[in-house]
């Protein structure tokens, strides 16, 4: 059965937003979801890239059968890079590839580091798995890499592709436990540690707004009641 990559996202998202509800219900969780499938962005990185307090990752999606000619031939330059440059470890955390089949009873996909992406045919993970995996990592951090090591390995995915722009900024969104949301623009999707200082602006923020409007019921309340005891 036929399926494309952009619905097979959809899907992914949503299901990576219910999961990391689930698992955070009473907590705020800043993110930047970007989603740069047939932009500019996506020659030079890739399909899909989420960012989260301590977690990044980077996605390409494919449909089963599709012509990978192109990805392929970015695989083989990846992997020369990655290897002088002693990228790789870095390259399996964060650069992954989903590709997604489906039949009339089910979604079949095979979830892989980027490197490994092309080494079997083996249908091995499921797509709902992986996102609960995500989502763990992203409520409970495991901190194994830095913004740093982050941005030296896109630099060099990028390098790999070419001479191309990212040309776009991002959005940052912070959703609370109360279902808020609250969207920043970013100038560059690509910086990763501005990302991080954002969603701790708009947690203090909102944290001070909360405050301020505690102490002003409270102080409503109080005025309330000497007037009542006034009377």
């Amino acid at each position: 059965m036929k399926i494309y990559e952009n619905i097979i996202i959809g899907n992914f998202l949503f299901g990576l937003g219910w999961a990391l509800n689930a698992k955070n219900p009473s907590g705020s969780i800043g993110c930047a979801i970007n989603m740069l499938q047939q932009t500019p962005a996506d020659k030079l990185l890739g399909d899909l890239m989420v960012g989260f307090k301590g977690v990044v990752r980077l996605i390409e999606f494919k449909r089963e059968g599709a012509d990978m000619t192109k990805e392929l031939a970015k695989h083989s330059l990846l992997s020369k890079a990655v290897a002088s440059a002693d990228l790789a470890r870095i390259s399996r955390e964060v650069h992954w590839y989903l590709e997604a089949g489906a039949t009339e009873e089910s979604l079949n996909s095979r979830i892989v580091p980027y490197l490994e992406a092309f080494d079997s045919d083996d249908y091995t993970q499921s797509m709902s798995s992986f996102i609960q995996e995500l989502a763990d990592e992203v409520v409970n951090p495991k901190n194994l890499y830095t913004n740093e090591q982050v941005a030296e390995y896109l630099h060099w995915l990028r390098m790999t592709q070419g001479s191309g722009r990212i040309g776009s900024g991002g959005l940052l969104l912070v959703a609370d436990q109360n279902g808020t949301l609250r969207y920043l623009p970013m100038r560059d999707l690509m910086d990763l540690s501005l990302t991080h200082e954002l969603w701790l602006s708009q947690e203090h923020e909102h944290s001070r707004q909360q405050l301020a409007h505690e102490l002003q019921m409270d102080m409503k309340m109080k005025q309330s009641k000497g007037m009542t005891y006034g009377r």
